[in-house]
């Protein structure tokens, strides 16, 4: 086991990060190939090449290709995998448009249907008409409606199935439409790159979020004759029955989704996954909306099949929190079922710009107790200019102060995908995944039979995860491609189960049937949540009745649940407190050489815990840190037979024991150690290279127009400059244009005693800047976060009272923006990769002033502080004394970047261990000195620092390093919520996704920065 793991130190690339590197802006090779370098320092394993809304450079031109060779040949300089992306934006499939482009047969489509009215013409092309009467039973009169009206009778009622098509998306249900999709994309790859193709060079792709519609229930001009080879029959006579409760309908939807369900998974994904493996690449991705039944039936009927199709299955999470096991779990089992080894989560969009390294490792450990192993960071922007910025963050990159030290998550998180994914998993237990009994529930809404079936399935899920069972889900299409019995265990390709749970079904495939029936013949044991299936293939079947005998239901009450699972051998590891199972920790378990590893996640983002871990063996144990690679002796004892170890978990915090041989030596243990009281009272460093400039965003101002008489229109009223946007967009604006940002000074402050004092604007060199009627220019060299945005000293031109900066310019855009924007029916496939030609952008001041709101502050949920935007703010003297924790409310509200702390101590015997406790910070991440030594570097719980080896007797320093998010200079900062935890593009401005007359433009929210008090 030493030996392994010493391994660990510094995982190989395969095991490293692979984050979304959103190309967005016109490329620059040179610029690339930095930016690789860049990412390499960082501790990352390889990029995604992705295209992304924003992007200037033409996709799949030969300048992208040239972008591409770059990184390419960077990559196999520096060892770093090269990934490409599939699509232009997202979701996969559609080529940047050059499949879409190619007519009605490659359009995306789906069904409507509708009762029939006089005088009213249905959408689309009808399929059928039904006459359906009040006791459930219908009849199909195909085209002829005159049959129908003919045939009805009193209480009767006539309804239409048509399919519409949409031509922004294209038909994943047709292979020949995917096909072209590969021609278009993955053969032109091929062909461009020759030898440095696939292997280790560029070893694949990533595919995202294909779906056969949105929420919609599909059609293909390819689906009725596939489905008459399926089930022998043709669809059109019974379409209606996916939309109404029927006599029949279960079977007909069983039937249909079944062959959705092929199709989708083998016209996509198995048809690339082939091409991959023709071509000596890998697919990654991952499938649309993954999250529970209905979800899955809005776009893929079912998401664990396609991972049988990717080299490296994958997952999608977005927001700032965590859910139920089944996203993870789902991708997780079918990898250990399937023999594969690594699986990749796109995560940490929507967190917003104060993500924290210590929410990441709790956002990514989540996922990797229930399977998942590999990182791909969202989002690593090109750059961060006008709309990127707001592009779903957060961008984990170069614009965020927390850069400087996300080698330290890397590696961590390296090492414990690398533990993972290295050693088996050895799951004994299987509950059957009831998507198929869903095929039979959905009727094209979130109805009461499938939220039934959904929340069984969570509650299920919980209850065993809660209750510390290793377990797997079984979909039932793999299990009857890859499923057998053999000595009493129930076998799914690389997995052998020793028990079977069925959660809430509605029905059975053949195939899992009779796989369940020889399993239960042969000894195996089968278990029910809930009441058992009748229904096979989705008709009532008697033959399920001889099976449900041999099934055991597990009792309902909790305290006989824990006792049956316990005798039944379903349970064998506990982690419990005076109350029980600690259903917040979940755990997993990997056999690995020579031993085992015991991982356990406290999911709970407030709650600490004293925990009691029981595990089925009598063997020594030791706890292990892969921050810093060494052991400790937990507190241990035998009871029973096992091994019992008392553990205490912080919030969001994470344990790992190893059992076995040649286990790592256990740190000596340490003195008693004092703790050291730290004051509320810190002084801020005011050296720059401590603590970086702070800052002011202007995000209002007023514009005019050219009058169209060589003059100008009078400026209108302050306004949020994306509010601007909008109106010159509606506008459809293609004029001359004046912006004007306003900003006061203090009248005791004297802005010239700023030793520094800067403009940061994304405005180009094109547009006249003035301040206070001076003009000014870029040097085109300075800058500030991003390269786009430039840096302009503007000392000596600010003074007390009332500032005005404008910009003269002009705002225009191309034709296909407001195709885009205000086109009918634009799906995402266009938004996701919209540029404009025109931005109107909040400026910034930075510089050695001190910020002051006019207004109080208040608290709010999520450690938010508001205060009214009118009257505003105020640039003052600097202030660096600092009173509690919070800098916000102390003059530095907008400041995003490194700000050290101090504070002086008195020491008698510094032989003395001591301890500094520091708590929570408001912080990404900080660092701790003593008398100028860096003592440690803190992401996580725990937060604590021994500074014994840096005392001195008589008076020390302690310092802190905060290193801030970029939230509060870049917002949202009137986001109707306060502080959002699903940001997107529309968390920014005043005209989005909000109910009329909610955006608060009134107030500016801000979060906590700082240290905890």
């Amino acid at each position: 086991m030493k030996d392994y793991l010493d391994s660990l130190r510094d995982p190989s690339m395969k095991y490293r990060g692979i984050p979304f590197w959103s190309w967005n802006d016109k490329l620059e090779p040179n610029e690339l190939r930095r930016q690789v370098r860049s990412m390499k320092e960082a501790g990352l394993g390889g990029f995604f090449m992705h295209a992304r809304g924003g992007l200037e450079t033409e996709y799949l031109s030969d300048d992208w290709f040239e972008c591409i060779e770059a990184c390419v040949d960077e990559g196999k300089k520096t060892g770093m995998q090269a990934w490409s992306y599939d699509e232009e934006g997202w979701p996969s499939g559609f080529a940047g448009g050059k499949v879409t482009d190619l007519g009605d047969y490659y359009h995306v489509r789906n069904l409507e249907h509708g009762e029939y009215r006089d005088g009213e013409t249905p959408p689309g092309d009808v399929l059928g008409w039904y006459l359906v009467t009040a006791t459930g039973h219908y009849r199909s009169f195909g085209s002829d409606i005159k049959a129908a009206k003919d045939n009805a009778r009193s209480g009767d009622k006539i309804y239409w199935v048509s399919h519409v098509k949409n031509p922004y998306y294209v038909d994943l249900l047709n292979p020949e439409v995917v096909r072209t999709f590969i021609d278009c994309t993955y053969e032109v790859y091929k062909e461009r790159l020759g030898e440095d193709f696939g292997g280790e060079t560029m070893p694949g792709f990533f595919t995202d979020e294909p779906q056969f519609a949105r929420c919609k229930i599909p059609w293909s001009y390819a689906l009725p004759e596939e489905f008459e080879k399926d089930n022998g029959y043709f669809p059109e006579d019974h379409l209606i029955s996916l939309f109404l409760t029927v006599l029949g309908s279960e079977k007909f939807r069983y039937d249909f989704w079944k062959t959705v369900s092929r199709l989708y998974t083998d016209s996509f994904g198995k048809q690339i996954f082939d091409w991959c493996n023709e071509n000596n690449c890998q697919l990654t991705g991952h499938a649309m909306m993954e999250d529970n039944l209905i979800s899955q039936m809005y776009c893929t009927a079912g998401v664990m099949p396609f991972y049988q199709y990717e080299h490296i299955p994958g997952i999608d999470w977005l927001g700032r929190w965590i859910a139920s096991p089944i996203i993870p779990k789902q991708v997780g089992s079918a990898v250990r079922q399937m023999g594969r080894k690594h699986v990749l989560t796109e995560i940490y969009a929507c967190c917003g710009w104060d993500m924290t390294f210590e929410e990441m490792k709790w956002m990514a450990e989540w996922q990797f107790v229930n399977g998942v192993n590999l990182i791909c960071a969202h989002l690593e922007g090109y750059t961060i200019r006008g709309l990127r910025k707001r592009d779903y963050p957060a961008p984990v990159y170069e614009q965020a102060p927390g850069w400087s030290e996300y080698r330290q998550y890397n590696d961590y998180i390296s090492r414990l995908g690398k533990l993972l994914a290295d050693g088996s998993d050895p799951a004994s237990t299987l509950l059957i995944h009831p998507m198929h009994s869903a095929w039979i529930a959905y009727d094209g809404t979130n109805c009461d039979a499938i939220r039934k079936l959904d929340r069984s399935f969570l509650d299920s899920s919980n209850l065993l995860s809660g209750l510390h069972i290793n377990y797997h889900y079984g979909d039932e299409t793999m299990m009857a491609n890859h499923g057998y019995v053999e000595n009493g265990r129930l076998i799914i390709g690389e997995c052998a189960y020793s028990a079977v749970i069925l959660p809430l079904l509605e029905t059975l495939d053949e195939s899992t049937f009779e796989l369940l029936s020889r399993y239960a013949e042969d000894g195996g044991r089968i278990y029910a949540l809930d009441a058992v299936p009748m229904r096979i293939n989705g008709r009532f079947d008697s033959r399920v009745k001889a099976l449900n005998e041999k099934i055991k239901q597990i009792p309902t009450d909790p305290e006989f649940r824990v006792k049956f699972l316990t005798d039944e051998l379903l349970k064998t590891v506990s982690v419990t407190d005076r109350n029980g199972d600690i259903e917040r920790i979940h755990y997993t378990e990997r056999d690995i050489e020579d031993g085992k590893v015991w991982y356990f996640v406290n999911l709970d983002k407030e709650k600490d815990y004293d925990a009691k871990i029981t595990l089925p063996i009598d063997d020594d144990i030791v706890g292990y840190r892969l921050e810093t690679l060494s052991a400790y002796k937990p507190e241990t004892r035998i009871e029973d037979g096992k091994t019992v170890i008392y553990l205490h978990f912080e919030p969001m915090q994470s344990a790992i024991l190893l059992s076995g041989a040649s286990l790592p030596q256990p740190e000596a243990e340490k003195a008693p150690a004092a703790s050291l009281p730290i004051s509320r009272e810190w002084r801020i460093e005011s050296d720059p290279r401590k603590t970086d400039l702070n800052c002011l965003t202007i995000d209002f101002c007023r514009y005019a127009l050219d009058d169209g008489e060589g003059g100008w229109e009078e400026f209108g009223d302050v306004k949020p400059v994306l509010g601007v946007m909008d109106e010159l967009l509606e506008k459809r604006a293609d004029s001359p244009l004046k912006l004007k940002y306003t900003f006061n000074v203090s009248e005791e402050f004297d802005p010239k005693a700023c030793r520094e004092l800067y403009l940061i604007t994304e405005y180009t060199p094109e547009w006249k800047m003035t301040v206070n009627g001076n003009v000014i220019r870029h040097d085109l060299v300075s800058w500030w976060k991003d390269r786009s945005m430039k840096k302009i000293n503007i000392g000596g031109l600010v003074v007390p009272g009332e500032n005005e900066i404008v910009f003269e310019g002009s705002f225009a855009q191309k034709q296909k923006v407001y195709d885009v924007l205000f086109g009918e029916n634009v799906l995402e496939t266009e938004r996701n990769k919209l540029t404009y030609d025109t931005e109107i952008e909040a400026v910034y001041l930075v510089g050695n002033f001190g910020v002051y709101s006019l207004s109080s502050y208040t608290e709010g949920a999520r450690a938010t502080l508001f205060t009214a935007s009118d009257p505003g703010f105020v640039l003052t003297s600097q202030n660096f004394a600092l009173s509690g924790g919070n800098i916000v409310t102390q003059g530095w509200p907008f400041f995003a970047g490194k700000m050290t702390i101090s504070q002086d101590f008195e020491i008698e015997d510094p032989s003395r261990r001591v301890i500094a406790d520091i708590g929570r910070p408001f912080a990404v991440a900080v660092n701790v000195y003593v008398n100028g030594t860096l003592i440690k570097k803190l992401a996580w719980a725990d937060w604590k620092a021994d500074i014994t080896p840096a005392l001195k007797k008589g008076k020390n320093t302690i310092s802190i390093e905060l290193l801030t998010g970029n939230r509060n200079i870049f917002g949202p900062h009137h986001h109707p919520a306060g502080e959002d935890y699903g940001v997107h593009p529309g968390s920014f401005g005043p005209n989005r996704n909000y109910s009329p007359g909610s955006w608060r433009g009134d107030r500016y929210c801000f979060v906590k920065q700082g240290i905890g008090e």
